[in-house]
């Protein structure tokens, strides 16, 4: 059973960081989500995994085995690039065939493989065209075929769902969770999406200029994320309001534009110092019998969004623009309407503005 470790791994080019003191494990049998926006070093990460580059420091070990300067073929680890990476002259077949044939596997053997991982990702009635024959979507499912196709104890996969449709993606991204499970084997899936993370892994691994912020479990990161950049996981992403600290006494809270919030008594904060708070859409609470609560603001509504599961109402207060979230389909809000709004604060996190680190929590408060 395969495992990855990077010890004190960087990638530089002359003055430009990739990844930077990456030191983390990778366990054999895990569902692993690289999360974080283009530039983050996502890309990077997984081609020092698979070897197609060396880092400029540091040490990748396999299954206790130092594979820092092996070649790709050496590491046996199935590779899923960004880019298509398909053969013009071969057939959709022969592209998806390739990998196993330069193993001289058996063509009963490459048959059966080919045809299997086709109808997972739902391109068997493609195997006979040629690839300037496809869409971008479709080539972009022969190439994670021609990845996935290698059986291997670990895959690593670089945004390989990007470009496609919705309708596709959902499709393949629980496709992909059921191959994983049944290949009982390692991946290493990289993404920009803020939902994948939380449909597909186990475990999320939080990228940020080439920096690891943040790991743990989706829930985890969902609810209690450690730094601002995990906030944006889930759809919509966590408001996030600017504001800084202020004490009264014995009592602190963040001053912000819409309303004072109240710190935890477990707060590592500074008088003045300048954070920013995250609210998630959920943790936004409607009513007229609200005005005891210490966060209670006005806002106006300016869009309503019905995304079935539940209706986030964009809201407007003193020049914030905030997007809330009710189960809720009844009640429909004309638009231009002020409305009392209040935060369930103890579900709240607040960073610090500048290092992105969380220094508090709400205080507990309304909780709905």
């Amino acid at each position: 059973m395969e495992g990855i470790s990077l010890q004190s791994v960087s990638k530089r080019w002359r003055h430009t960081f990739g990844l930077r003191d990456m030191t983390i494990d990778l366990y054999p049998s895990q569902f692993v989500v690289l999360y974080g926006p283009r530039g983050s070093g996502k890309s990077v990460f997984c081609r020092l995994v698979v070897g197609v580059d060396q880092p400029t420091e540091g040490t990748i070990m396999m299954n206790g085995v130092d594979v820092t300067h092996m070649s790709p073929i050496q590491r046996g680890i199935a590779y899923v690039p960004q880019t298509f990476a398909l053969y013009p002259q071969f057939s959709v077949y022969d592209n998806i065939a390739y990998p196993l044939a330069i193993q001289g596997e058996k063509k009963s053997e490459i048959r059966g493989r080919v045809e299997q991982i086709a109808a997972t990702l739902g391109i068997t009635n493609i195997l006979n065209k040629q690839p300037d024959q496809l869409s971008g979507g479709q080539k972009q499912r022969v190439a994670i075929a021609k990845g996935l196709v290698l059986n291997r104890r670990v895959y690593v996969l670089d945004d390989p769902l990007v470009g496609l449709d919705y309708k596709i993606r959902e499709r393949l991204v629980e496709e992909l969770r059921n191959l994983q499970e049944s290949l009982d084997a390692l991946f290493v899936y990289a993404t920009s999406d803020p939902l994948e993370p939380l449909l597909l892994a186990d475990h999320v691994v939080v990228l940020d200029q080439g920096r690891l912020v943040e790991q743990g479990s989706p829930g985890s990161l969902y609810y209690t994320p450690n730094h601002v950049g995990t906030t944006t996981l889930g759809y919509p992403a966590a408001n996030i309001i600017p504001g800084r600290v202020n004490r009264d006494g014995d009592r602190w809270h963040v001053r912000t534009a819409i309303c004072d919030i109240p710190i935890g008594v477990t707060a590592e904060v500074a008088p003045d110092q300048e954070v920013v708070v995250a609210i998630r859409a959920e943790h936004f609470l409607l009513g007229d019998d609200q005005s005891a609560a210490a966060s209670l603001f006005e806002a106006t509504v300016e869009l309503e969004e019905d995304i079935g599961s539940e209706r986030i109402v964009h809201l407007r207060a003193k020049g914030q623009a905030l997007q809330a979230g009710f189960a809720d389909h009844k009640t429909s809000l004309p638009l231009g309407q002020t409305l009392a709004v209040a935060i369930k604060t103890s579900a709240m996190r607040i960073f610090d503005q500048h290092n992105g680190r969380c220094v508090a929590t709400g205080a507990a408060g309304i909780e709905g």
